[in-house]
């Protein structure tokens, strides 16, 4: 009788698709590391916190000294460090310093509003936008530097920045909002760029020292009282090739007299003074952040030293309790899971917090498997936590049974263990048919 080859297993072929399914697997996606800036609370070095959720710093609560924002936020949000008073009484506390990440690339209105003790504020080139009053009322700022990624100067942003004695804008910078630098009553000098097309109402209005303004470009458009309250002295100065562009009403222009003249570098930061002062804010900023880090370590480690307590003593546990002390993963809809696993630790473990970050790292592991933006779950991911075993000839199939599963269910450790565990069966039993199949093979070639 003629054998059926076509019915047997072919142990070549399965192992050609194993192959090519692992190199597609790897080919793919790996999961996402675990976020730089985890939802997290950081301490200010003079005292108080702020929040950040989202790579967003959302909120501060008593805030002093300095502000060092982590590199990898990307915006500030509305009111962050608002110290605006509440009927006479200030809001907030008072920050002293603040450094700004060029990974930030948004600064939302009121963010540092009456922050009045801020002495330097630069704007790194990333940021793009500036929301109105964000600076407002910063009455000790007198070093400013405003990076190429703006475009606008916001409504109000440096409204009642007494200290502040010059201005420059970048070449990007085509506008300045209402009142942008109203009542800077110590501004003797500011450099208007040929790319700027308006300077709005109010935007100088109140700057009684004001007495130079140098356009570089043909006048741009001028708002209402843009430049009224300044000094009694006060000029524009522009180029020869520009001057027609500035039309004279009763010998003045938009309330100014108008000279040629160019900018006189005294007048403004030179690039020695910019690289001296940013050096020094460089010095100021490390020593900040590396007594803001010292804090923070011990912060943690003393969270940990109370988790580690509450284990030993068979106390709750909370999701804040966790995030205090930098563990991730941890969240309200596992955290009932994760108390009963540690609370079921030996007792001899208890000391070890090695254990305790182990069954953390299994529930961020088991996070990250949820999200909808994973492409592909990595055999080592599961292996790290204790699903797959080490030893096991299939890692990339079980894997590969995770990744079938509804993106609800992967959420689910019990569920996951499950889709590893049926898919183990699996393929036990068709190794052993394999197994049976080539038995068969062997005994009939032998006859």
């Amino acid at each position: 009788m003629k054998m059926q080859t076509k019915k047997f297993f072919s142990p070549k072929k399965a192992f050609t698709r194993s192959l090519i399914g692992a190199l597609a697997l790897s080919l793919v996606s790996p999961l996402p590391a675990a976020n730089a800036i985890a939802n997290q609370t950081v301490s200010c070095s003079g005292g108080g916190t702020f929040r950040i959720e989202n790579n967003i710093v959302t909120s501060s609560t008593g805030c002093t000294g300095a502000v060092i924002i982590p590199v990898g936020v990307l915006q500030i949000a509305e009111s962050a460090f608002n110290h605006a008073p509440s009927n006479g009484v200030a809001t907030g506390a008072a920050i002293s310093s603040v450094v700004i990440p060029s990974t930030v690339t948004r600064i939302n209105r009121r963010a540092f509003y009456n922050a009045t003790l801020v002495t330097s504020i630069a704007v790194p080139n990333s940021v793009t936008v500036v929301g109105d009053y964000a600076f407002y009322g910063m009455t000790s700022l007198s070093n400013l530097t405003i990076g190429s990624g703006l475009t606008e100067i916001a409504s109000g942003v440096f409204s009642g920045a007494t200290s502040l004695r010059s201005i420059s804008f970048p070449s990007t910078v085509t506008g300045i909002g209402a009142g942008a630098f109203s009542g800077a009553t110590s501004l003797t000098a500011v450099l208007i760029p040929s790319t700027m097309t308006f300077v709005w109402d109010d935007s100088f209005n109140g700057a009684t020292s004001l007495n130079k303004i140098y356009f570089l470009g043909a006048a741009p458009l001028i708002g209402v009282r843009a430049f009224t309250n300044t000094a009694p002295t006060a000029t524009a100065y522009v180029t020869s090739a520009n001057l027609s562009s500035f039309t004279l009403t009763s010998g003045k222009w938009k309330g100014l007299s108008v000279s040629l003249g160019d900018p006189i570098a005294s007048e403004f930061i030179t690039d020695s003074d910019t690289t001296a002062t940013a050096a020094a804010a460089a010095a100021v900023a490390k020593a900040a952040e590396q007594a803001v880090a010292a804090q923070r370590e011990a912060e943690k480690m003393k969270a940990r030293a109370d988790v580690a307590a509450a284990i030993k003593n068979s106390k709750d546990l909370s999701v804040d309790s966790f995030e205090k002390a930098d563990i991730r993963g941890i969240n309200a809809s596992n955290i009932a899971a994760v108390q009963a696993e540690l609370l079921a630790l030996p007792a001899a473990t208890h000391n070890d917090f090695s254990q305790v970050l182990r069954v953390a790292r299994k529930y961020e592991v088991v996070g990250i498997i949820a999200s909808d933006r994973v492409l592909s779950i990595l055999p080592n991911n599961l292996v790290e936590i204790g699903l797959i075993p080490e030893t096991s000839k299939n890692k990339t199939a079980l894997a590969k049974a995770v990744k079938k599963l509804p993106l609800e269910a992967r959420d689910s450790l019990a569920e996951i263990k499950a889709a590893i565990e049926e898919a183990s069966v699996l393929i036990q039993k068709q190794s052993d048919r394999l197994a049976k199949i080539l038995a068969k093979q062997s005994e009939r070639s032998g006859k």
